[in-house]
């Protein structure tokens, strides 16, 4: 998986960090206005990074976008695509249909000392 983009600063990568989620979309009806609903609602099909700490499964993982990944004459960047290097495994449903997903959130980072 490599991530794209062009109006992010790739200056310091290390501030992005990527969560992965197995989500399933549902639909519903608004009792009141009778307005069509779309819910995403997170499912525990992660298997955990740390699983010795708690649940084997969990809702998300969190990686982060390594900027040491520069092969010397040029750094990476999210215009050149950054490859991501995590390993992360997914135990999908039994039985998949249209309603299941991978969701995959950039969050920029930031740490004020």
């Amino acid at each position: 998986l490599k991530l794209h983009g062009h109006s992010i600063d790739s200056e310091n990568l290390a501030s992005f960090t990527v969560r992965l989620r197995l989500v399933q979309t549902e639909y519903a009806v608004d009792k009141d206005t009778g307005d069509k609903l779309t819910v995403v609602k997170p499912k525990d099909g992660v298997y955990s990074l740390s699983p010795w700490t708690g649940a084997g499964l969990v809702a998300s993982a969190y990686t982060v976008v390594s900027n040491s990944l520069g092969t010397g004459e040029s750094s990476p960047s999210f215009q050149k695509g950054v490859p991501m290097m995590d390993e992360i495994k997914i135990r999908l449903p039994q039985l998949i249909d249209g309603s299941y997903g991978l969701e995959f959130t950039l969050f920029a980072v930031e740490a004020h000392a």
